[in-house]
């Protein structure tokens, strides 16, 4: 986890649009455990899934994502301003935030020097909370096509991908550490829906880029069989996502 890679620009258009969007209550369990809702600060905010729920709640949010592209396909609303910089050097004012949040992006970050970025603009007793999300579950024999898909394409995530499929077990702040837990994102899905997902998985691409499209294509229309053998519209995706939450003080790093 460490120097910038870009996975994501050239899908930027179907990011933002097959993506999911994150259950509100899990933003209230968040909020429970503010000091003020005057600014938020969403880091990796790729094309502002995240920062658009902020924006209710919050007078302004800061929307950091490194990707000029992610950004050129973001949601505007009057409060959020985009900014084009790294997570470790957003170039913020010091002690500006009431929460710092990380959307299935901390695994990119180098971390020793993002939590000092997270001391310097958080004001005293703020908010860090960063979350993922891992591959959905449709609760049905669908689930063993899908695992066997994902071991296909396994090899072609990148390496900082594991600490998606750990559910972030092994990344912790070295701050006061206030709460982990777990929602869910439910969304029902069409085949094609589901496919177009899919092809936002940065798996994909390298594949494609390591000239195994046919293949790809193969596995793809397999999984549209077996989808088809458990339902012919939509059926339900339950995806679990995994959250820490922190009281921002000076970090305690080794």
């Amino acid at each position: 986890m460490s120097n910038f890679k870009d996975h994501f620009s050239v899908s930027s258009s179907s990011y933002a649009t097959y993506r999911p969007e994150y259950p509100e209550e899990m933003y209230h369990f968040l909020y429970s455990f503010l000091n003020g809702r005057d600014v938020a600060i969403d880091i990796g905010a790729g094309n502002g899934q995240a920062s658009k729920a902020l924006a209710k709640h919050f007078k302004k949010v800061w929307a950091c994502e490194p990707s000029q592209q992610q950004i050129a396909h973001a949601y505007h609303l009057p409060n959020i301003e985009y900014l084009c910089v790294r997570a470790e050097a957003t170039g913020l004012s010091n002690q500006i935030a009431d929460i710092i949040t990380v959307a299935q992006a901390i695994h990119w970050f180098d971390l020793e020097k993002f939590w000092l970025e997270v001391a310097r603009i958080a004001r005293p007793g703020a908010v860090l909370a960063f979350w993922t999300y891992t591959k959905p579950y449709f609760h049905n024999d669908f689930d063993v096509a899908l695992q066997a898909f994902y071991n296909f394409i396994q090899p072609y995530w990148p390496e900082d991908r594991k600490f998606v499929d750990e559910g972030y077990a092994s990344i912790h702040a070295p701050f006061e550490c206030l709460e982990i837990c777990e929602f869910a994102i439910r969304r029902k899905l069409s085949f094609e829906q589901f496919h177009r997902y899919l092809s936002t998985w940065s798996a994909l691409k390298n594949l494609r880029e390591a000239g195994r499209e046919t293949d790809l294509n193969s596995a793809l229309a397999q999984l549209g069989i077996h989808w088809n053998k458990y339902c012919q519209s939509e059926m339900m995706a339950i995806s679990p996502i995994f959250i820490k939450v922190y009281r921002v003080g000076m970090p305690s790093i080794a």
